[in-house]
């Protein structure tokens, strides 16, 4: 499946990528900081009371930076609409574009293809994410005369949506 997203939407994501990374390295730092070694006969497992209180500080802290990470990366409530009124045209040569109006709360679009019916899988093309308008996808390198069917799903941080009606043309 191939997913498409807007650029300040891709941005938002390596963002907080970067900012888990960072959280878990510090994490790691942390947990180095324990001493380890074979417990004593009397139970003790190494530390001192200053060590156990400086790990579990760390440990405390980094945990709460994960925890705002993941807060912050939080998906907002809901899957957009499957979208509606998708178009197809014959560019001749192979080539079928297909078109739909913008679905409100979607920052990105998967097209799927098949030759079957109903058996629609993602597809190599390139969406065109516009602020407004409607959504165009362009896909070629099919062959002419043969029947192709296409669904659109809508997506944003909370998932995708349903397909859309399915959509039927001949390259």
């Amino acid at each position: 499946m191939i997913v498409f997203l807007t650029q300040k939407d891709f941005e938002k994501l390596m963002t907080s990528l970067q900012q888990l990374t960072n959280s878990i390295n510090k994490l790691t730092t942390a947990v180095a900081l324990i001493p380890t070694g074979p417990p004593s006969t009397t139970g003790d497992p190494g530390l001192t009371a200053a060590q156990a209180l400086a790990a579990s500080a760390a440990i405390d802290a980094q945990t709460a930076i994960l925890t705002a990470d993941v807060a912050t990366t939080t998906p907002p409530a809901g899957v957009p609409a499957a979208p509606t009124a998708v178009t197809a045209t014959s560019a001749g040569g192979g080539i079928i574009n297909l078109s739909l109006p913008a679905v409100p709360g979607a920052t990105g679009y998967t097209l799927n293809q098949s030759t079957t019916t109903g058996a629609e899988v993602a597809s190599p093309a390139v969406a065109v994410i516009p602020a407004t308008g409607p959504v165009t996808f362009s896909v070629s390198g099919l062959t002419v005369g043969i029947p192709y069917f296409f669904t659109v799903t809508a997506l944003n941080a909370a998932g995708a949506s349903a397909p859309s009606a399915e959509i039927t043309l001949a390259a």
